[in-house]
């Protein structure tokens, strides 16, 4: 769900891929800036709302991302981890009512669902506000290849604080994210992320090796 001022777009992405990791958060995730790019072209400043499991959404490979995302496409990006097990969001309300409709044209035998495009014809044909897009695992590694992800999480460095951060923001044009506790916490923690190969080379500059 993308919100503007008094605009709200109701979005879903569907697939038939079962990856729910780093690389699919990837091509979603640009998917969404895409659309805001395209549809508020004005827009500068973008805040995203998830909640935070590691393997998805809350982890050093989606950290640095979000500092590439910014620079790719030259926004302000900051990312809200909502608490652990602490109720549901709209986005949640927004999936959940494209599964009833789903399971509605199941029940009533007006058609047989087995695959992401006819969720998504399924999903249209009620004529509700919900833009269903379908993305397949094509799409996806397309998106993937072309951010370079691969080389960007080479051999990355561990984000001390990790657990407990529940507000990043990335600065546009380098490797460096800001993490907080919650956004309008005052102590403010900053990560430069550096490959093992940079750091090795400026070390050796300075007469010492990082193993």
């Amino acid at each position: 769900m993308i919100n503007h001022r008094d605009n709200i777009i109701s979005r879903i992405i569907v697939s038939d891929s079962r990856d729910h990791e780093k690389r699919a958060v990837t091509a979603y995730t640009a998917s969404v800036l895409e659309t805001i790019k395209q549809d508020f072209p004005t827009v500068k400043n973008v805040a995203f709302w998830t909640n935070g499991p590691s393997s998805q959404f809350k982890n050093k490979f989606i950290f640095i991302f979000s500092a590439k995302l910014a620079n790719v496409y030259e926004l302000q990006i900051s990312w809200n981890y909502l608490a652990t097990s602490h109720g549901k969001g709209p986005n949640d309300a927004l999936g959940g009512n494209a599964k009833r409709i789903a399971h509605q044209k199941i029940l009533s035998r007006q058609m047989v669902i087995n695959d992401a495009l006819l969720f998504a014809k399924a999903v249209k044909s009620a004529k509700t506000k919900i833009d269903v897009k379908v993305m397949s695992q094509a799409d996806i590694e397309a998106k993937c290849i072309k951010l370079q992800v691969d080389e960007l999480w080479e051999q990355l460095s561990a984000v001390p604080g990790t657990f407990s951060t529940h507000f990043v923001t990335a600065r546009n044009g380098d490797n460096t994210i800001n993490i907080k506790f919650y956004s309008s916490s005052t102590r403010l923690s900053t990560h430069n992320f550096r490959h093992k190969a940079e750091l090795i080379s400026a070390s050796l500059l300075q007469g010492i090796v990082v193993l």
